[in-house]
């Protein structure tokens, strides 16, 4: 029953909330984890999914925004320089430096 059809993917880590609580134990970060830098994440809050940015937080840091915010799940992404975010033809953070790579949502 899965979709057969999916050309591409992408994964993150940590798990930061899952099922609206803090998953991640800031014990088990690696240590580029711990450093206060921007961080992208997939944030999902139903029935709505987000591409989110926090600056100057560690993945800790995160969670605990996406907590006070009251999300269902939300995973880090990729963070520090390559941290950007572009809507609707421009960009609202970012880039630090050319990214490899990009999440589109288009309709």
């Amino acid at each position: 029953g899965r979709d057969t059809n999916i050309m591409a993917g992408t994964a993150g880590n940590p798990m930061v909330i899952q099922g609206g609580n803090i998953a991640v134990v800031e014990a088990g970060l690696a240590d580029k984890h711990k450093i206060k830098s921007s961080r992208g994440a997939f944030v999902q809050k139903a029935p709505n999914i987000y591409l989110c940015v926090t600056s100057g937080a560690s993945v800790m840091d995160s969670a605990r925004v996406y907590k006070a915010l009251g999300v269902d799940n939300a995973i880090n992404m990729d963070g520090g320089g390559t941290t950007a975010l572009w809507v609707n033809g421009s960009y609202k953070f970012g880039p630090g430096r050319d990214l490899p790579m990009a999440i589109i949502f288009a309709r």
